[in-house]
């Protein structure tokens, strides 16, 4: 997919949830005095602009609920998260390309599938992606009342959460396989260490001291 015109400098850090993508595009954002764009707070918004014809899933799944959300096959949520984040990448492209301002700009979220962006690397593009180890997603989510509200009103909230961590851990070794089939920069985050070693790793991808 071809990048819209734009002379500004696009940093892309994608991955999969709960690797700590938001804090550290926050942290280096901030230490950078770069302006920053998060796929979540715009999928919404391209959601209810989505058109049935031109991007089914992103139309269908984005307007899934509860059981029809999260009790659906595993391997089907999986499936159909990667193809609608697909039909996103153009939306998403847009408004990269029409964001104001001239100062670098941090693009993040997990719609950020390597072999979209792996195409658009080069002078004015750089990128990493950020996964979780299976483990590691399980105890955080876990911990979090939020979490566990979030599928509350599911027939069998239990399954529905179940179904999500499997969700997301497929989702996540798919994003492995096509980081390295793309040969793009990727690190697993297991929770030992500080998110102050996510950002430095991705600031070393680079070339950022």
């Amino acid at each position: 997919m071809k990048m819209p015109f734009t002379q500004r400098l696009i940093y892309w850090l994608g991955g999969s949830p709960c690797a700590g993508k938001s804090t550290v595009a926050q942290i280096i954002a901030a230490r950078q005095g770069w302006d920053i764009y998060a796929c979540d707070a715009a999928y919404q918004r391209h959601v209810d602009a989505a058109d049935p014809r031109s991007a089914p899933l992103l139309f269908t799944v984005g307007h899934l609920r509860d059981d029809a959300l999260w009790l659906r096959p595993v391997a089907e949520q999986t499936a159909t998260a990667i193809g609608m984040y697909c039909e996103e990448f153009a939306a998403i492209l847009a408004d990269v390309a029409t964001r104001p301002g001239t100062e670098p700009l941090l693009v993040e979220g997990a719609a950020l599938l390597p072999e979209l962006v792996a195409p658009l690397l080069g002078t004015h593009h750089r990128a990493a992606w950020l996964v979780p180890t299976p483990a590691f997603q399980r105890h955080h989510y876990a911990q979090r009342d939020w979490a566990r509200a979030l599928v509350a009103t599911c027939s069998d909230p239990p399954q529905a959460f179940a179904n999500w961590m499997a969700r997301d851990i497929g989702f996540a070794a798919y994003v492995t396989r096509t980081a390295q089939t793309c040969q793009v920069p990727l690190h697993s985050v297991d929770g030992s260490a500080p998110v102050s070693d996510s950002v430095a790793w991705v600031l070393a991808q680079w070339g950022i001291t």
